[in-house]
């Protein structure tokens, strides 16, 4: 499909990613752009399966494809780079779980950073300890034991 009010139609409700990017098998539904002789085309793609070797591998209904994700030169240079649409819903979901994931990380950094200054304090202090038991045995030794 190459028709631009079409491709917007069929693109409500969805959002362009970059790779990579968090998908779901079987879960996470994308839709595409990719060059052809030259060409952009839009397709209606289907539910992720998995990446691997600069592709993807989708399902839809009971026919299975792969798509190219980046084209390169021999060289490796990258010419072209497939576009990847994937539902809002499904973006905001590991958007916001990566915030929650972030401010749980947070929470633990200040947990550590807590315990470890209480950490040092306790060293201090039974350190100080050691140092009185060894005053009081030696105090005992030299006057009590005459």
């Amino acid at each position: 499909m190459q028709d631009i009010s079409e491709i917007k139609k069929e693109l409500l409700g969805f959002e362009e990613i970059e790779l990579p990017h968090i998908l779901k098998k079987d879960k996470s539904y994308l839709k595409y752009i990719t060059i052809i002789n030259d060409e952009e085309f839009f397709f209606d793609g289907g539910y992720f399966q998995k990446m691997g070797n600069d592709k993807i591998f989708f399902k839809k209904g009971k026919q299975y494809k792969n798509i190219q994700t980046v084209y390169k030169k021999p060289c490796g240079e990258i010419i072209y780079k497939t576009r990847f649409f994937i539902s809002e819903e499904e973006g905001y979901v590991c958007l916001k779980d990566k915030k929650e994931l972030e401010k749980i990380i947070k929470t633990q950094q200040e947990v550590i950073e807590k315990m470890t200054q209480k950490l040092g304090k306790s060293i201090t202090l039974l350190n100080e300890e050691k140092d009185k038991n060894k005053k009081y045995e030696n105090y005992i030794r030299e006057n009590f034991n005459k």
